[in-house]
């Protein structure tokens, strides 16, 4: 509704092609706010405007988030399958779940372990080895890192199952992406490029960092993005005296007055380059 994530991909990346996926009792509303004309608001199910895409989208690069406020279900692993099997080489895809562990507990069957929950809705097979079922119990704290894993293994599963090439290379997927963030429960983010092996090497010299020594793809660490809420006096101080060293950071910030912990200064100093900003002023 607040298009926050459009303006910064108009504004920022130039994209002229924007489409939001809104249910009919939102889509009135969408259609008001949305800030720019080049943005088109489609009513519906994702599972269903999705599978009426044109060949003109899914034939040119894009960038799709599956941005979902509830649990794994079948219809959003048919969303996942549906574009990891036909997105263009060259493409972003990241999905967004809620990774709350409660909320995946069988209503069928109070027995039935989350993890079968997860592997009947996925499949087994696209459970990371690393995640033996074993007895099926995982903790609250380990199972949005769980979710996660699955989440990309279904991705890098489909893209592979596809067997889609572009140019005579295969298309591989580019993990990219691995955030959990609480929004009143946790959620899950996780996503990548889809790419060959051009679109590949594009991708390492644009992101040296992402280049192992051996020159393979290098997939990015689960990072928590939970930030402190500032208001604005505070995020303009601590501002100001950025970019610093973190020691200098914390002494500066705590002779201004600022009543942080440090360990929250510590995530603001890290992540202040994409804390976003949500106000517009008009005059």
């Amino acid at each position: 509704m607040w298009f926050s994530d459009f303006v910064m991909a108009h504004r920022l990346m130039g994209i002229t092609r924007l489409i939001s996926i809104e249910k009919e009792s939102n889509a009135l509303r969408a259609k008001y706010n949305k800030p720019f004309a080049c943005i088109e608001v489609r009513e519906g199910d994702s599972t269903d405007v999705l599978g009426a895409f044109e060949n003109d989208f899914w034939n040119t690069p894009a960038i799709m988030w599956l941005d979902y406020d509830g649990t794994i279900s079948e219809s959003v692993v048919h969303d996942i399958n549906l574009a990891a099997g036909k997105l263009h080489n060259g493409s972003c895809l990241i999905v967004t779940v809620n990774g709350q562990r409660g909320s995946y507990r069988s209503k069928i069957d109070n027995n039935e372990k989350v993890w079968d929950t997860v592997s009947n809705l996925i499949g087994s097979s696209r459970i990371p080895a690393k995640h033996s079922r074993g007895n099926g119990n995982i903790s609250n704290s380990e199972f949005p890192g769980f979710l996660a894993d699955c989440v990309d293994s279904t991705i890098a599963s489909e893209i592979a199952k596809s067997g889609r090439n572009a140019d005579n290379s295969l298309l591989q997927y580019l993990p990219a992406f691995n955030f959990v963030h609480e929004d009143g429960a946790p959620m899950v983010t996780v996503g990548g490029f889809l790419a060959n092996a051009k679109i590949t090497n594009k991708l390492l010299d644009c992101i040296p960092e992402q280049r192992l020594p051996c020159g393979d793809w290098k997939p990015p660490e689960r990072t928590r993005l939970d930030l402190v809420q500032l208001t604005l006096k505070e995020k303009l101080a601590m501002d100001e005296r950025l970019p610093c060293d973190i020691d200098e950071f914390i002494s500066a910030t705590e002779a201004c007055g600022i009543k942080l912990k440090q360990a929250q200064l510590k995530r603001y100093h890290h992540f202040y380059r994409q804390f976003p900003t949500f106000v517009e002023s008009f005059s």
